[in-house]
């Protein structure tokens, strides 16, 4: 019995620019209080990950190293990775789908919660106006991948991820 493997090449749609960049100004005043919120955000945007999963590379996934197929390990939770001295992208050599990454996100970009002291209070010392605040900055996102900031650099392989900030 002969078994013939047949390999089909797609050409697919999805790139890493995406489609729709969005945002969100919001604020909020009462009394003395303010907030003020700016969300933002991408959708139809996708991030091939085995590209920065080697094997024997630094800065590899743990995750995939340690679940990847090896000769003999039929319970793998994905493909072989390539090694860092092949220029493979997968067995075939070829990207795949099953590397391709939804990279939709919508993160909180910035907050500022205020509170005005009252003039009244101010104006025993001589002061006209002041206000404290707390800020924050890439408080939180929501995303699909897992590893990565989805709105890195994946030109030269490098994701450096957002500073959070209090």
């Amino acid at each position: 019995m002969v078994k013939l493997l047949v390999q089909t090449r797609v050409r697919i749609d999805k790139t890493n620019t995406p489609e729709v960049v969005f945002g969100l100004n919001s604020s909020v005043s009462y009394k003395n209080f303010s907030f003020w919120a700016h969300f933002a955000g991408q959708t139809r945007a996708w991030r091939y990950l085995h590209k920065y999963s080697k094997e024997g590379a630094y800065n590899t996934v743990r995750e995939l190293i340690e679940n990847r197929y090896t000769t003999g390990v039929w319970t793998s939770k994905y493909p072989r990775v390539p090694s860092s001295e092949s220029e493979e992208m997968d067995v075939s050599g070829f990207h795949s789908t099953f590397w391709l990454m939804d990279a939709s996100f919508i993160r909180l970009k910035s907050l500022e919660l205020a509170y005005s002291l009252p003039v009244d209070l101010l104006s025993k010392i001589s002061i006209t106006s002041m206000k404290v605040y707390f800020s924050g900055s890439n408080l939180f996102t929501l995303d699909k991948l897992k590893w990565y900031d989805p709105e890195g650099n994946d030109s030269e392989g490098a994701f450096y991820p957002q500073n959070k900030n209090l």
